[in-house]
């Protein structure tokens, strides 16, 4: 992983945003994932009660992980699922 992030934060209807200043290249899970330079993203979803706990969505220790989870999601990336149980085992696939 990276020890550096380029990234230049900006204000949106209100909310500080990031946008990443250099093309993202990583390896995880032997996938790889590349995120194009310009592409914006609002930080950790943390909310505000527990920021003096945890940390603001913008700190540097999870921005990593916010900016592949918000990418994977707007561009749907990620590997569908099966709906599971709630012991977490996949249900009989049905004909």
């Amino acid at each position: 992983m990276k020890d550096e992030l380029l990234v230049k934060l900006f204000k949106k209807d209100g909310s500080t945003w990031l946008e990443l200043q250099e093309d993202l290249n990583l390896n995880i899970g032997g996938k790889c994932i590349w995120i194009p330079k310009g592409f914006t993203c609002d930080g950790c979803s943390i909310p505000k009660f527990f920021w003096r706990i945890i940390g603001t969505p913008m700190d540097f220790d999870y921005l990593l992980e916010a900016i592949v989870h918000d990418y994977l999601y707007r561009y749907q990336q990620a590997r569908p699922y099966r709906k599971r149980t709630r012991t977490g085992h996949q249900p009989p696939a049905t004909r």
